[in-house]
């Protein structure tokens, strides 16, 4: 694998390498193309000129020594030296077309042609006059000016004689006169260059199309020059994109590595995981098969030990003897009286001291036990065999004498009469605890109040005081669980008191907290707010079918409708 991924790298560093040597052979070829290019002009250039045998320095001075080179070599912005160049090419395109210098009018044409030519690129319309038009020119401005002159100074010696009326008139009729002379002047020219160009419309038309070539050629220049740009931005972009393809062939071989290495944890995870849960399960199983092994041959023992025909269960349990009746407490309590003894007067016995106590009886538990059987010969007496005494409840006592026997309990009731209380305790059952809600919502409503952990006066305090004991997620918990309308009405009620058990906690801390709730809210602002809008719309209603009403009765629904309390109650 790690071979592999070395191959994959020097593959992909080797593709680059050739890449970029296919760029820079493109780009070698195409600055070797433009360098024959130019050499190609620069030796047609000198062939020329070496024809005529003068003009040949002459070349390489303006090309090499002064003229093209300094302005190449200036240290300028180079939109700057574009511009140059540009002019200097319409000054040569405009030169050739010359024959002679001779003729003025051709040398004009020429400059015109210059001017409109480089307009575009010097930004400034130039006028380009002759020599003959300029001087009458001038001269007409030194007469226009020396008319103004003499105006002036008439105007001047005016002044000094005393104003009259017709001083301002003649200065606005000036001003007129002066508008209206260079509203003429204005026609004249436009009247002029309208002339000449009907004289020369070809020429014109020729400079028109110069200027549209060299607007179209200085187009064409800055689209090569955007052209260019956009070819630089190309090879960055591309160089850019050579190296996000590594870095995505890198993260992908890192992700491809994290990934192997977290399936081979996770499948070693699995298998530990499944032989620990085997060998848990098979540790439960042995377990169980031991008891169920050991259940069995208790099973087994106790039915062995159990009589398997009738002989042999009467063999082993033989018949009860038959119940006697039994003797009256008081004559197993009392015996008879002795006599007194002989010699001794009725009266010194009466008068002596009392005879000492006698030894206490024993335990009435022996008491209770079964009489003996009665002996052989009295069984075949007809007489009906009552049925066996209940078993009293056994106690221990101390013996007491025979003169105080007839003060106590024993000598007024019966040994039944003493059995009866024991043998009628009946054990009362343990109460079952009855819920009114489902038994799968109380048992939710049950795991959300111990997740809160606070007794149920804390949860009626808080929702009260509204502080901050209960969190958002507990008033959520609690939202959610919340009795609907119907569990608060009364078939809740109804169901209580048909059942009469105990509700189940969390029925139980719903009634406390809902009641207890309840009675806070009655003296808030709200409800007495109501109760004060019932009462005052009582009184309000005395003439109609409602007048009769003195109060209002409370509902569960009526009450739900106090939004600000927020609160349940019946």
């Amino acid at each position: 694998m790690n071979q592999l991924n070395v191959y994959t790298e020097e593959k992909l560093d080797d593709d680059a390498e050739m890449r970029e040597r296919t760029r820079g052979m493109m780009r070698r070829t195409v600055s070797d193309a433009a360098l024959s290019d130019a050499e190609n002009v620069m030796q047609d250039i000198v062939r020329l000129a070496q024809e005529h045998g003068k003009l040949y320095p002459v070349m390489v001075d303006i090309l090499l020594l002064h003229k093209y080179s300094d302005v190449l070599g200036k240290d300028v912005e180079l939109q700057l030296k574009a511009d140059l160049l540009m002019v200097l090419d319409k000054f040569v395109e405009q030169a050739a077309m010359l024959d002679k210098f001779d003729d003025s009018w051709h040398i004009f044409m020429f400059m015109k042609r210059f001017v409109a030519s480089v307009s575009h690129i010097t930004g400034q319309e130039l006028e380009v006059k002759a020599a003959f038009e300029s001087d009458y020119i001038v001269e007409e401005e030194l007469e226009s000016l020396q008319t103004k002159v003499e105006e002036l100074n008439n105007e001047g010696g005016s002044q000094g004689k005393p104003p009259g009326k017709g001083g301002p008139e003649s200065f606005h009729g000036i001003v007129q006169r002066l508008m209206q002379e260079e509203k003429q002047v204005l026609q004249l020219q436009s009247e002029l260059d309208r002339i000449k160009g009907q004289q020369q419309p070809n020429e014109v038309r020729d400079v028109d199309k110069r200027v549209k070539q060299a607007h179209d050629r200085s187009k064409w220049n800055t689209l090569m020059d955007e052209i260019a740009k956009l070819k630089v931005k190309n090879g960055e972009a591309e160089t850019l994109l050579g190296i996000k393809d590594k870095e995505i062939v890198y993260l992908k071989r890192v992700l491809e590595f994290v990934y192997s290495r977290f399936s081979a944890r996770e499948e070693h995870h699995e298998e530990a995981r499944e032989a620990k849960m085997d060998a848990e399960l098979v540790v439960t199983c042995t377990i169980e098969m031991a008891d169920l092994k050991a259940q069995v041959a208790n099973m087994k023992a106790k039915l062995e030990a159990k009589p398997k025909t009738e002989k042999e269960f009467k063999a082993r349990s033989p018949p009860p003897p038959p119940p006697s009746k039994p003797k009256p407490l008081s004559t197993l309590l009392l015996p008879p009286p002795s006599p007194p003894a002989a010699g001794i007067p009725v009266s010194a016995a009466s008068t002596g001291p009392p005879p000492p106590p006698p030894p206490p009886p024993p335990p009435l538990s022996s008491l209770s036990a079964p009489p003996p059987p009665p002996p052989p010969q009295l069984l075949g007496v007809g007489l009906p065999i009552p049925p066996p005494p209940p078993t009293a409840f056994r106690m221990g006592g101390n013996k007491i004498n025979n003169s105080t026997v007839s003060n106590t309990k024993l000598h007024s009731q019966s040994i039944t009469q003493l059995q009866h209380p024991h043998n009628s305790r009946v054990i009362s059952k343990k109460s079952t605890v009855t819920t009114l809600l489902d038994i799968t919502r109380a048992n939710h409503i049950a795991i959300m109040l111990k997740r809160i952990k606070l007794n149920f006066p804390g949860i009626c305090q808080a929702l009260l005081e509204l502080n901050d004991d209960l969190s958002i997620d507990d008033l959520r918990a609690i939202g959610k669980h919340l009795l609907t309308p119907d569990e608060f009405s009364g078939q809740l009620n109804q169901r209580l008191w048909k059942y009469g058990r105990p509700i189940f906690q969390p029925d139980n801390i719903y009634s406390e907290a809902v009641g207890k709730t309840g009675l806070h809210a009655l003296p808030s602002a709200p409800w007495v707010n109501k109760v004060q809008t019932d009462l005052a719309g009582n009184a309000l209603n005395e003439s109609s079918f409602r007048g009769g009403a003195q109060g209002f009765q409370l509902e569960l629904e009526a009450f739900l409708k106090l939004a600000p309390l927020h609160t349940f109650a019946e």
